[in-house]
């Protein structure tokens, strides 16, 4: 990689979950065993940083999987303590708000304090914890600009050259409104 004059290694999802593709997390704070768990992480990110390479995680706020643990204790009893983290409706289809209405992704509600509290809390742990070097946010349009100013207030906190990036799939308008609550964007109109 480093041959290569790349200064950073942008790994997709990571985290337990179900799926092959892990956009659908159950645990946002333990490494996939298959990927060596949270020691190869840490032993990753030491030789990197040795090689003057930073490592960014793909981050998912918009969903968790529908295996995850808040997300059933909320769907199987109506007095969670986890139920407004996601958007119940009993005339959907699904019964909940879900990512483009894949059932096992639901959404999270990120205006909910303790859900926003908690994500945030997982975006400071890996920067702290691990030295990660920031995060490429996925579906970044699913929570809003006005989630990702505090995101990205946070991380600047814990980490002021850490680096938050995200995927927003619109035309530049409203990539505009993300101006001062990312270090960037993946303008994917602008590569078409």
């Amino acid at each position: 990689v480093q041959s290569l004059g790349a200064t950073a290694i942008w790994l997709s999802p990571i985290f337990e979950s179900p799926s092959i593709h892990r956009y659908d997390a159950t645990d946002y704070y333990h490494v996939a065993d298959e990927l060596g768990g949270n020691a190869a992480l840490a032993e990753l990110v030491d030789e990197a940083h040795q090689g003057g390479i930073r490592i960014i995680l793909d981050l998912v706020c918009n969903h968790i999987s529908y295996q995850h643990p808040y997300f059933l204790d909320a769907l199987n009893n109506s007095k969670s303590f986890y139920r407004d983290w996601f958007f119940f409706d009993p005339e959907d289809e699904i019964g909940y708000r879900t990512f483009f209405g894949v059932r096992s992704m639901p959404q999270v509600n990120l205006n909910h304090p303790e859900a926003r509290k908690w994500m945030l809390d997982i975006a400071r742990y890996w920067l702290e914890e691990y030295d990660v070097d920031g995060y490429r946010l996925d579906h970044a349009n699913g929570p809003g600009p006005g989630f990702w100013g505090e995101f990205w207030q946070t991380c600047k906190h814990v980490k002021p050259e850490s680096i938050c990036f995200g995927e927003v799939v619109e035309p530049p308008d409203v990539q505009l409104q993300y101006l001062g609550r990312m270090d960037g964007l993946l303008d994917f109109h602008l590569c078409e």
